[in-house]
């Protein structure tokens, strides 16, 4: 992690010529838009998450509307499994940032997120509950906090899997100091 602003500008302007990360990020976007290969929009998918793990691209993120290629692939039939996966992994990285939060909510994403809770992919369902954890706040705990959420929360809260226990809990208990 870069522990100063000066850090993050360093490291951004290295990717700011001619050919820069703007433009990759284009052509991902636009070869996921495009291309009738399942495997080739996995792929573009897994790379998207994977930048949308670095506030550098932020910007670059929100420009290319990358939060509603996210959404529509998690729209894909259920056979899909690894575009939804790679699409909440997504998400997940993008909702720590306030205004990917606003946009995720705004375009009315929530059930979507909601919707991978149901997934047998146990990556799927972690990244989902981290997505509504980051999503959930005062404002729209209407909306992430709901009667339907929390009680599929207690029980993965209730569950032997470690993992899916404490990220249900921890959303669980945010949830409750919100009230």
């Amino acid at each position: 992690m870069y522990r100063t602003q000066g850090q993050v500008e360093a490291r951004h302007s290295k990717y700011s010529g001619s050919g820069g990360r703007l433009e990759y990020l284009q052509q991902l976007v636009t070869e996921y838009s495009t291309t009738a290969d399942l495997r080739a929009k996995e792929q573009v998918l897994a790379n998207l998450a994977n930048f949308a793990y670095d506030p550098v691209n932020y910007d670059h993120l929100r420009r290319l509307n990358v939060v509603d290629l996210f959404l529509d692939a998690l729209a894909e039939p259920p056979q899909q499994a690894a575009l939804h996966e790679f699409a909440i992994t997504g998400l997940c990285n993008l909702c720590p940032d306030p205004q990917f939060a606003r946009l995720i909510i705004d375009n009315d994403g929530v059930p979507a997120v909601v919707g991978c809770l149901s997934s047998t992919n146990i990556e799927t369902v972690l990244a989902a509950i981290a997505t509504l954890y980051y999503l959930l706040s005062p404002v729209s705990k209407n909306v992430v906090g709901t009667s339907a959420v929390v009680g599929c929360m207690e029980q993965y809260a209730a569950a032997k899997n470690v993992r899916l226990h404490n990220a249900a809990t921890l959303f669980l208990e945010l949830n409750r100091a919100l009230s």
